[in-house]
């Protein structure tokens, strides 16, 4: 039996924790949800960024870090992340437990007002964000934003994703965009990240060992954000029916093609099929048995690599393979052969029986890893039904060959995207 996260409501903020004695380390994660929108991806994607490089007591990057020292090496992470069309920013501090050292210093404590001085009192200039920090950011953000095309992989996952929901909020990349941040000024982000503090859906994390009634104190004494009324942030439609397949061939200088082919599975993490979807794309494309890997890079030596992975929250599953140039045509009729294959209930046992294995034994890792735990249950908050590891182990192992197959059928190739030498021909 796990661990299962307890939730309650402190300061209008939901807390959802696990008091454990199994880890010597405390783990504390800030979620802030945004709905992913053309006006404002760009903001989010730096805000994390500039609210690390200072604070009211901390004003510089180099004080956050010794501060960080001075709790025994704590760590401090961020991120930004698509979820479905929301943007989340994640804040993550690990930090030592004080019942294990000699000292017993407060540790717990001083790390939850780190975090707290981090997102309720960012240093400010003439009432805003400091200016170099903001600038600063800006810059390394652009440099980050220019080198995406170097890595074909993720340039060509960007553009499928572009290309595939060119209408839809989906299409925004969650680490914004170039053409927008020439026009962020401290005063726009600044008066932007006072509507977040204020109305933005916020979830705080806490794993370790600390008994509950402390944990909640320490909460309730140092997060206190001000809140003034949520927005309400709207999962998006899934229900997507595919009236023609696209094909987009773009050419670049690149010594290998990258295919990427995006599919509507019509089916999201609150629904009762989900699971269902889970266990199909492990058999289909997600673990080193499957299907493709075992047709495309085994059988038929067409791909150096070939994976499929499924985004939860807006019904989308992406292909991936690298190829040479000339195997365009044969791969996709054999990535199209596996999937109707599937669709017709082509699945044997030692498949079914493999990918559930390889499924469960993920979701028993991350019960040892706090971070993918509280990302687990986050995933259940934004889907609108929240999962214990058991209930989704029991879940899995009942799903049938039929389950299956009906997950399958509902998939369709929405977009194929080629990312193609210069030197080649066209490709249809």
């Amino acid at each position: 039996m796990t661990d299962q996260f307890q939730s309650t409501r402190i300061n209008q903020i939901p807390v959802h924790f696990i008091s454990t004695p199994k880890y010597k380390t405390n783990f504390i994660s800030l979620y802030i949800r945004q709905p992913l929108t053309e006006e404002d991806h760009t903001k989010v994607a730096l805000l994390p960024s500039v609210l690390k490089r200072g604070t009211e007591k901390y004003p510089t990057a180099q004080h956050i870090r010794q501060a960080l020292d001075d709790l025994y090496g704590a760590t401090l992470s961020t991120d930004v992340v698509k979820r479905g069309e929301e943007q989340v920013m994640i804040f993550r501090l690990q930090l030592a437990n004080e019942k294990f050292l000699s000292d017993r210093e407060p540790l717990f404590e001083k790390g939850i007002q780190l975090l707290s001085e981090l997102i309720i009192n960012p240093r400010l200039e003439n009432g805003v964000f400091h200016n170099r920090h903001v600038e600063l950011e800006k810059d390394l953000l652009e440099r980050k934003l220019s080198q995406v095309k170097d890595d074909k992989i993720k340039y060509a996952n960007k553009r499928c994703i572009e290309e595939m929901f060119k209408t839809e909020p989906y299409r925004l990349y969650p680490y914004g965009s170039k053409d927008q941040l020439e026009h962020i000024t401290p005063g726009t982000l600044y008066q932007f990240y006072q509507r977040v503090l204020n109305t933005h859906p916020v979830d705080l994390f806490i794993v370790g060992d600390v008994h509950k009634d402390y944990l909640l104190e320490m909460v309730d004494k140092h997060f206190k954000l001000p809140r003034t009324g949520l927005i309400d942030i709207p999962r998006p439609s899934v229900r997507y029916r595919v009236a023609e397949e696209r094909r987009v061939v773009e050419k670049t200088k690149v010594a290998q093609g990258k295919l990427h082919i995006g599919c509507r599975t019509q089916t999201a993490y609150g629904d009762d099929d989900y699971i269902a979807l889970l266990v199909f794309n492990g058999l289909f494309g997600g673990f080193s048995h499957s299907k493709l890997f075992r047709h495309v890079r085994e059988k038929e030596s067409l791909a150096y690599y070939v994976t499929s992975n499924i985004e939860s929250h807006k019904g989308f599953m992406m292909i991936m393979s690298g190829i040479d140039f000339k195997h365009y045509d044969k791969t996709v009729q054999i990535i199209k052969e596996q999937l109707h294959q599937t669709a017709s209930g082509r699945i044997t046992e030692e498949e079914l029986n493999q990918t559930k294995a390889m499924l469960i034994n993920q979701i028993k890792e991350a019960n040892d890893q706090p971070f993918q735990l509280m990302d687990y249950f986050f995933h259940g908050i934004v889907g609108g039904l929240k999962r214990s590891s058991e209930e989704l182990i029991a879940a899995i192992q009942k799903v049938s060959k039929e389950d299956i197959q009906h997950a399958a059928q509902k998939v369709q190739v929405d977009t194929i995207y080629f990312l193609t030498s210069e030197e080649t021909g066209d490709q249809s």
